[in-house]
Order: C-alpha cells, then structure tokens, then sequence
C-alpha cells in the first residue's frame, strides 16, 4: 500500500501513483490531499490511478480503516489472480494431455487400421490358398462320384471326402464371416425358400451323420409350417447345420437329438407384419450339457466346451457366426442346458411369406447327360491346372467343346481365336489378372457380348463387386459346385439340358434295372456275421460287409443290402437275413 500526498514539489500525487504502478502493478495507492479540488480528483480517478482518496486533516481510524480494506481487496486480488494462473497452467495442461491423448487416439486408430488391412489381407490370402486345393478335392469327388460302375465301399470313400472337404469349408467360411462381422459387412440376400424341401435336406445330412455316431436322430414338424418363405437359404441352413451338427457331436452313443420346426406366436426382437410367419427352431440332445457359468461364454469366439476330443472337431466359431446370423434374421439365439443331462438350442425369427412355385415348375435334383443343340465352345481361363482340369472333367461330359489358357494373357489370344460361347474365368493369376483379361476380351468386337462367368476362389464382396465392373456378368466361387456351374452356364446360354432322368413334367422315366441277384457267402462267412449281428457291433458288420464286397464282387448284392441296415441301426432285419440263408446253407 502506498499512501501519496497529492500536492507536491516535483510530482504531484497522482504522477508518483502512476510510476508506482509502472513499476509495480500490484501495488494499492491511497491519495492524501487538503487542497486538490474535485476535477483534479476526477482526473486522477479516471487514469485509474488512485484507490481511495482521504482528505487532510485525516482520522487515524479512517485512515487504519482504509489501509485494512485496501490490504484486503489486495490480497483478494492477488489470490484471484494467483487462483487464474493455477486455472490457467490446470487448462494448458488439460490442453497439452487432450492433445497427446488426440494424438495417441489418433495413432491407434492408424494402427487398428493398418491391422484391420492386414488381417482382411491375410483372411482373403488364406481363403484363396486353402479353397485352391478344396477345388480340385471337392471338385474330383463330384466328377468321381458320377461312375455308376462303383463299388460301395468306393461309393462311401468318395463320400466321405466330399464330407470331410465341405467340413474344412465350412470352418473356413466360419472364419470369413466373423471377419465380416466384426467389420459389419455381413449381411442377408432373401430369397423364395421352399420350407419343407429345404429342412427335408438338412434333416438328410444330420441324420447320416446321428447314425455315424450311433445317435438316434428325431424330427419333428409343425403340419401349419408355410410351403414358401422368404429367407437366405445359405445362412439359415448355416445355422441350423451348426446347432445340429453340434447336437450330434457333444452326444454319446445311444443318446437322443431332436429336431423340430413349429409356427405360432411368440415375443420376437423384430417387428412382425401380418404378410410375416414365426417360426420357432429348436434342437435338443441328451448329450453332456452345459455348466451355467458357461453358457454365455459359448458364444464368444474360439470357445469351445466338452472333452479335448470333442474340441479338436471345430474351431468354436459356430455357436459366435449363428448367434450374430440370428440376430440379422430378426431373432435371438438361446440356450438352457444341464450338465450331464444335454441342450436346448432354440430361436424364433419373423420369415415373409412366398408364392409356392408352381407344380410344373419344381424339379429334382438330377445328373446332367447333355444339351440339345449346336455344341457350345467354352473356354476356362485358369492359372492352376488342377482347376483347370476339374473343370475339363466336369464339362466334357455334357458334350462341351472345352478349351485351357493358363493364364489372362493366354486366355485373351485363345479367345480372340475360338471365338467361345462362353468363358470361366479365374481372377487371381500372374502375367495378366483375370479383371485385366476380361477388360481386353470385352475390345474385341466379335465377344462384346459373349457371357464371362468369373470363377475365384475369392469371395470377399469387393472382388466380387471389381469382377462386374470389370465386365463379367456372374460369379461362382470355389470351390465349384457342378450343380450351381451348369445352373449359370444354362442361364447364359440358355441351355434345354437332357438328364439321366426325365425331370418333373416330362414322360415318365422307364423302370430301374431289377435288382441284382442275391448270393449269399459261404456259411462261415454268415455265423462270423450272425455273432457280430447279435453283439450289436454294426461298425464291425460294415467293415466286414466292405471287405467282402473287395475280395469277390459276386457278394456286392448281399454285402450292400447288409450294409444299408447297418447304416441304419436295423440289427434285427440283419439277423433274419442271415438266419434265411443260414438255413438255405445247411
């Protein structure tokens, strides 16, 4: 505080306050005067110099009265302003810690991304790599399978591969869709779904694989089902193939699965139209159950449940993609389990209704034999030659004029030359890329129009999408199914095919071969089958049946025949058989 008389030689009063306060801001000032009027007072005040001003003679207690407020507003002040730097130094480092989080934000976003490139391009590299060689396995199965010379055991091997190639297909598609998921890129194509024909065909593959296992497999269908849905068929029997295989797999032999498909009204996460139908799924087993503290865990990614052998068949992808297929579908994938005493698995989802197709134009699945017409020039552009040759084997049969290019460049010259009718070509190839090729096909004036079915073993959707833009005009991903390839190639072409059957609304196909005739084996062979019959050891009498079959072919009739009761847990209908010619022998 400084206390300034006003008039003085030298400076007056209020030009010594004001040096004061050039040189020390804080300081308070107090103005003494008994001869300053009040314009100078005014003056002063409005250079905003003075604090207080006290007239001579002053009071003692005036004045200590006046010190005392001005130490206090001071220090007041100077509290405040030492409280607005605290303020201000908190909010700079309040600034200076947002703007390193920002930044570290900002970073780890880059790097998220850089990782979510990465594993998309390693999920597309995986996918391409492991679907090559699933091509041609699955591809040869299909080709093979054809030979109607077969034997059973030969029948069954390539069945057997087939399986085991659409197992390792379904983990790997397993795989991509969780990436899709995770990205929330997965998304539902509905179609026109014949209902009971769709679940017929399911129910088919799961009870094979219930009798496998020595599971007995029940289903179970609601009579006011709707014949035609609209639903995407892929993920639907993705779903209902996961929950049921894992039924089969996590139940011991001689225990129970059930299927069963219901409509009627219950509370569903999606809202419900009257042109809509719910239809409840439900699978129930008596397998090893649950404990409580993991059923939730169940659906997380990669958890698996059951003994280590259990394990090892899946990835524990399943029960992760179904929970999130079900949701897309409009519904809520749940459980309640008991250890020890087996599962429920169950979901509820709204299906729009469908026109039931008419009865002319419904078909059954039949081999294709031919075409009629001109013989059709298709050319496959393919870099592997297992590829190539899959398809060669799946197209010179129906009559095809099949020509090879092993890559884009080779594909663009043959292509120039043979003028084809249509061309299978391959994306991923080196010397020329397939979208490459098909941009150069489409400058030539002669195949401006010709159909380009992209065939890949990489089905992720933007390569899809680079494939019509490129200018092909339909995809078909590997590994190929011969029915879905002659679909497209008959689109395009419009191809009338001819069948080893007549199919639905054409004559009626002329009767099968009478059925060979059946020669027992020798009567030791019987009693070694007779015992195994009666022990129950079906595995064993299959086994027994294949090797007969091998080593003399006259036994194939009775061999089969025992073998399809084998196949279906009919040990009685076995033990009459065998009992019949038991006695034909002694």
């Amino acid at each position: 505080v400084a206390i300034v008389d006003y008039l003085m030689p030298g400076l007056k009063g209020d030009e010594v306050m004001r040096q004061i306060h050039l040189k020390s801001p804080e300081t308070l000032t107090v103005l003494l005067s008994g001869h300053a009027g009040n314009e100078e007072l005014g003056q002063s005040v409005n250079r905003g110099n003075l604090y207080r001003y006290i007239a001579k003679p002053w009071d003692k207690e005036q004045l200590f009265l006046v010190i005392r407020e001005a130490t206090e507003k001071f220090t007041h002040a100077k509290l405040v302003h030492e409280h607005q730097k605290e303020i201000e130094a908190l909010n700079a480092s309040l600034e200076q810690k947002v703007a390193e989080r920002t930044r570290a934000a900002l970073e780890a976003q880059r790097e998220a991304e850089t990782a979510s490139q990465a594993k998309s391009m390693f999920l597309a590299n995986m996918s391409h790599e492991l679907r090559t060689p699933l091509n041609a396995i699955l591809g040869y199965a299909q080709i093979l399978r054809r030979d109607r010379n077969l034997t059973t055991a030969q029948t069954d091997g390539l069945d057997v591969i087939r399986k085991s190639g659409q197992h390792l297909l379904t983990l790997i598609n397993d795989i991509l869709d969780l990436s899709k998921i995770e990205a929330r890129k997965m998304e539902l194509f509905p179609t026109d779904l014949g209902l009971p024909e769709f679940l017929d065909s399911i129910v088919g593959i799961i009870r094979m694989r219930a009798q496998q296992g020595d599971v007995r497999f029940v289903y179970e269908i609601d009579s006011k089902l709707p014949a035609c849905i609209q639903a995407d068929e892929t993920r639907l029997r993705q779903v209902l193939i996961n929950l049921l295989g894992n039924a089969v797999k996590f139940t011991e032999s001689g225990g129970t699965v059930t299927f069963r498909v219901m409509t009627g009204d219950w509370p569903l996460t999606a809202e419900k139209t009257p042109r809509q139908s719910e239809i409840r799924f439900e699978v129930e087993d008596t397998g090893v159950g649950i404990a409580p503290e993991l059923v939730e865990t169940i659906f997380q990614p990669f958890e698996q449940v059951g003994n280590s052998q259990q394990r090892a068949q899946g990835t524990g992808l399943g029960l992760a993609v179904s929970r999130q297929l079900v949701e897309l579908m409009g519904g809520e994938l749940r459980v309640t389990s008991e250890p020890g005493k087996g599962s429920l698995f169950y979901f509820e989802a709204p299906f729009p209704f469908a026109e039931v197709p008419a009865e002319e134009e419904r078909t059954v699945q039949q081999e294709i034999i031919g075409y009629t017409g001109e013989q059709q020039k298709i050319l496959v552009v393919d870099d592997r030659e297992e590829n190539r040759l899959v398809l060669l084997n799946m197209l010179k049969p129906p009559g095809f004029d099949v020509t090879l290019a092993e890559h884009g460049r080779d594909g663009v010259e043959k292509a120039g030359k043979i003028l084809p009718d249509c061309i299978l070509m391959d994306l991923m190839m080196p010397v020329m890329s397939g979208f490459e090729a098909v941009k150069a096909i489409r400058q030539i004036p002669e195949l401006r129009d010709v159909p380009i079915i992209a065939i890949s073993a990489s089905v992720f959707e933007p390569d899809r999408a680079k494939s019509e833009v490129a200018g092909c005009d339909d995809f078909l991903p590997k590994p190929v199914d011969a029915g879905k390839l002659f679909s497209l190639i008959g689109k395009h072409l419009s191809l009338t095919w001819t069948y080893r059957e007549h199919p639905a609304g054409q004559e009626t196909p002329a009767p099968p071969p009478p059925e060979a005739e059946i020669i027992p084996p020798p009567l030791r062979e019987l009693e070694v089958l007779y015992e195994m019959a009666m022990f129950g050891d079906l595995q064993k009498v299959e086994d027994r049946m294949e090797y007969l079959e091998e080593t003399d072919p006259k036994y194939s009739a009775f061999a089969r025949k025992v073998r399809e009761f084998a196949k279906h847990f009919e040990d009685e209908p076995i033990l009459a058989l065998v009992e019949q010619y038991m006695e034909v022998k002694q």
